[in-house]
């Protein structure tokens, strides 16, 4: 018993044996010094199987905005460039979506109307326009308020959302306003809040439906999914004439279901404190849940269930946050015992020329690997065949816009063993992973053995035999329906199972149940 707990408590404790490194695939290039890269995301629009990149520019001097597709090689297959009218200040933010087989394209932008000198109405204008020729096929706007002298706003479109749900197209619109009065030496406010606005597209007719305020400008939808996940986030500042400044913020996690009117749950609410997403690219969120770091005075890891009733771990192991880092990007990441890891990205403010990576395993919250980083990205993008693209700003040091496009030189690879890569004699998996309440677990062997297959508790402590026979060689298949040995249902946790063959343990490996 003490050596299969042993074996079992080193294999908890997984170890990462190689290093991360990343393979240079390409560059992108701003067009021209003056164009800002907007956005940038990766599809394939034509459904022709092959992804495209397309990186959304912005330039203020020029009062336009241009929409490029590249290939994986940085061969730029098309590009577009659209003026604004005069009576927009500038462009917010676009979209290209394919929808019912037509490509369209969505952008936000802002209008002025002038009411009286230094007055002036603001609304924000949704417009779709056909990809083929650039025809404009309908617009929405919404008045956002007035401008007066020294009072104003500041509107940004964080994301654009198209969702389809019962068979009609809806457009989330993720937006962030600032409302400003009185002169910074006297008295100045600054106001933040976060709303969506919400339009349907049908017959091309674009129609407001709604706005739901106090929820995310940043938005997360996954497939199959009933409901929108969002951040918040408001802030306020005051300076009064001494100049002295006092400022406060609050940030949101927040559910938003597809019911219509949209109804809004609070999640989780922090003051004072930073929510950072760290499941980005996340293919399997109702599996898995929905991982966070918050930080007030302290900072903690959390994960919660795919419908947040429930808090699957807290973890205070900070890692590199606790030599000062900050973190930056995040993704899911694959590695060959499967998706259950995040990757994220940490910069210093005293060394910004040092960042770090650092792997956390998200069934358990436990850190896995923490490195120095050869790259520091600024997007994680994931493509449609899941392989993933680092985009690190600032690459070639004579032109800083200039961005390079990576993805990882090798999959990255887990095993209990601590030195040694080796193929294993007996290979072991379960699937599905979480499961609820069944998973089927294979596995196959070399030769006619003995197998016992057993599961336990992260404790050690044996919850099941599932098998203790001959088997013949080659693959097989066991279920287990989440009971110990009286089949009892056993409660939502991390369990491992280990292979025995011959009488040597030949494979541990975990599993989630969750209820």
């Amino acid at each position: 018993m003490k050596y299969i707990l042993l074996i079992i408590l080193i294999c908890f404790t997984v170890h990462l044996f190689s290093q991360v490194n990343f393979e240079y695939i390409f560059n992108i290039e701003d067009p021209t010094p003056d164009d800002y890269l907007h956005n940038i995301w990766i599809d394939d629009l034509d459904n022709n199987g092959v992804d495209e990149m397309y990186v959304l520019y912005i330039n203020y001097s020029e009062d336009n905005w241009k929409l490029y597709c590249l290939d994986f090689s940085g061969t730029v297959l098309w590009n577009y460039t659209y003026d604004y009218p005069n009576n927009f200040i500038p462009f917010k933010n676009g979209l290209l979506f394919n929808y019912n087989d037509s490509l369209y394209l969505a952008t936000v932008l802002i209008r002025y109307e002038e009411q009286a000198p230094y007055v002036s109405d603001v609304y924000s204008d949704l417009k779709i326009y056909e990809w083929d020729n650039y025809t404009l096929i309908d617009s929405s706007s919404i008045f956002i308020g007035t401008c007066m002298d020294e009072e104003g706003y500041g509107f940004d479109v964080n994301q654009i959302n198209p969702i389809v749900l019962n068979n009609s197209l809806n457009l989330y619109i993720g937006e962030k306003i600032t409302h400003s009065w009185g002169s910074w030496e006297e008295g100045y406010h600054t106001t933040k809040s976060n709303k969506i606005n919400r339009f349907s597209f049908d017959n091309n007719t674009l129609v407001f439906e709604e706005t739901i305020a106090n929820a995310g400008s940043i938005l997360l939808h996954y497939n199959d999914f009933n409901s929108l996940i969002s951040f918040c986030k408001n802030s306020w500042s005051y300076c009064d004439n001494m100049g002295n400044q006092s400022m406060g913020s609050s940030e949101y996690l927040k559910t938003l279901s597809f019911d219509i009117p949209s109804q809004i749950y609070d999640i989780r609410y922090s003051t004072n404190s930073t929510l950072k997403l760290l499941t980005e690219n996340d293919l399997n969120y109702s599996d898995y849940g929905l991982s966070v770091l918050l930080s007030n005075s302290d900072y903690w890891f959390q994960s919660y269930s795919p419908d947040f009733s429930d808090t699957l771990w807290i973890s205070q192991q900070l890692g590199i946050m606790e030599e000062g880092y900050y973190l930056t990007v995040s993704t899911c990441v694959s590695t060959n015992l499967g998706e259950n890891y995040i990757l994220y990205f940490g910069e210093n403010y005293d060394q910004p020329d040092l960042p770090k990576l650092e792997i956390r395993d998200r069934l358990t919250g436990q850190i896995v690997l923490t490195q120095q980083s050869d790259i520091h990205p600024d997007f994680i993008l994931r493509a449609n065949d899941n392989s993933l693209y680092f985009i690190e700003g600032g690459g070639n040091p004579s032109n800083p816009e200039y961005y390079n496009v990576y993805q990882l030189e090798n999959e990255i690879q887990v095993s209990c063993e601590n030195n040694i890569i080796a193929e294993p004699i007996s290979k072991l998996c379960n699937h599905p992973n979480p499961f609820n309440p069944t998973t089927t677990i294979e596995f196959s062997i070399q030769n006619d053995s003995q197998i016992e297959l057993s599961v336990f508790n992260i404790k050690g402590q044996k919850i099941k035999t599932l098998a203790n026979n001959e088997f013949t060689k080659g693959s097989h298949s066991i279920i287990w329906n989440g009971d110990d040995e009286s089949n009892k249902p056993v409660s939502s946790c991390v369990y491992l199972y280990n292979l025995k063959v011959n009488g040597k343990i030949e494979a541990v490996k975990k599993c989630l149940l969750l209820k």
